[in-house]
């Protein structure tokens, strides 16, 4: 079955709420829950939390049903939020186990490899439960079918480490569902943002082939998907100055340089149908490969082009309905809803950082925190301004710096007041940034 906008407005939502509350687990049900009511009519919303969310090991999942009680949805989480910009490849390098392959199980036999991480990350998938019932996502699948005559259509869905994981569920849960317990009526639908590749040429063919509509939408500006099968064009991926992969250090450059050869012939991306891509953020005068990179990468760049290529929004007040305009319409609507979220993935960054400060266990680690994130001078004073904190034209960067390191270690902001932080555009102009 075709992917429809619906349907990716629907995933891309469901991938965003995946990362609801991963500091604070104990708000996340009722989050994710409020955020599943507000997805709109036009992208078969509102949605109901059915299973889950389980969680194993830092892997989280849930399972959804749309309005029409016959669509259900498998979200992931990507990865934590909270790891900063700098330990990106790093976390990749170490967590996705990238440099070894193992067989893929689902079914057993022939040459289809994949990471031997992500096969870790599936198996948590599988052993995951739900808080309640303590049913296996498995389990509760089956219980599906067989409520609806044999029948199910899944969403899978999932942003960076979550499209990963997305794309391997999908393939196993049709082994599963359709191969082993012999289902005719199963319609798998994998929607994938910012996914790195998982595994070989043999299990790219495997894949396209179970799932000949599989959707993956893929910012160019965004070196996540090139991981793993195009390190070089990672290490170059952004115009000077300094942005390079060696601004992580010379030993993860080095990394990336030995293996990009071997990496490229060993992972490869799905091809058919081509992914969907658009170009993100470059800023004006690109400073760090990291700020560049995180911006990139983030789901709410992702979240913002589907909100403005299929204009389903979300309409002030409780009706939720997809907004009808005319072609010069629908553009100036789009331009908006891109700079709505513009100034949302400003907000987030901010909203990250902060929260990394609240949880800093000493003033040096807070002082590191700032350090790691490489803020000018009119940033800080933008960080100062959103925690109330006088700023004089005589404050040097370095003091201004000291002065957001005490507020923040002496107040112990709560997680309601960073999460109040209205959203601002704090640093930029939006609407150039829009308008490309």
């Amino acid at each position: 079955m075709p992917v429809t906008p619906g349907d990716k407005r629907a995933a891309v939502e469901l991938a965003a709420l995946a990362y609801s509350d991963e500091v604070n687990p104990a708000n996340r049900v009722a989050d994710i829950k409020a955020g599943l009511a507000k997805i709109p009519a036009a992208a078969n919303g509102p949605w109901t939390l059915v299973w889950g969310p389980g969680e194993i090991e830092g892997v989280m999942g849930y399972v959804a049903l749309a309005n029409d009680e016959t669509q259900y949805a498998l979200a992931f989480r990507g990865s934590l939020g909270e790891i900063m910009a700098h330990e990106f490849l790093d976390n990749w390098l170490v967590d996705t186990d990238t440099f070894r392959q193992v067989p893929w199980q689902f079914p057993q036999g022939g040459e289809v490899k994949v990471s031997a991480g992500m096969t870790k990350a599936l198996g948590y998938a599988a052993l995951m439960t739900d808080q309640t019932t303590h049913t296996h996502l498995l389990d509760f699948l089956r219980g599906v079918i067989k409520a609806n005559d044999d029948s199910l259509h899944l969403l899978v869905t999932g942003h960076s480490l979550g499209g990963a994981l997305a794309q391997l569920a999908s393939q196993w849960l049709y082994h599963q569902l359709v191969e082993v317990d012999k289902n005719e009526e199963i319609y798998i639908t994998p929607l994938t943002f910012a996914a790195p590749t998982t595994g070989n040429q043999q299990f790219a063919t495997l894949f396209q082939t179970t799932f000949p509509t599989n959707y993956a939408l893929v910012n160019t500006l965004d070196i996540v998907p090139m991981a793993w099968w195009n390190l070089d064009g990672i290490q170059h991926m952004y115009p000077p100055p300094a942005q390079t992969v060696a601004q992580f250090g010379v030993a993860v450059a080095g990394l990336l340089a030995l293996y990009k050869d071997s990496l490229a012939q060993a992972y490869r991306p799905v091809t058919a149908p081509p992914a969907d891509t658009f170009r993100g953020w470059m800023p004006e005068h690109p400073d760090k490969f990291a700020h560049t990179m995180e911006s990139n990468h983030t789901i709410s760049i992702y979240k913002g082009h589907v909100v403005a290529e299929t204009g389903i929004v979300v309409e002030a007040g409780s009706r939720n309905k997809l907004k009808a305009a005319t072609k010069a319409g629908q553009a100036k609507s789009r331009t908006r809803h891109v700079t709505e979220n513009i100034s949302g993935i400003v907000h987030e960054r901010w909203h990250r950082m902060l929260t990394a400060l609240r949880q800093a266990p000493s003033r040096q680690a807070a002082a590191d925190v700032i350090a790691r994130q490489s803020l000018t001078r009119k940033e800080l004073e933008e960080v100062a301004r959103i925690l109330d904190i006088h700023v004089s034209r005589e404050d040097k960067s370095d003091v201004l710096a000291a002065k957001i390191v005490e507020t923040t270690i002496g107040s112990r902001l709560s997680s309601e007041a960073i999460r109040d932080i209205p959203r601002r555009q704090y640093v930029g102009d939006p609407e150039k940034l829009a308008r490309g």
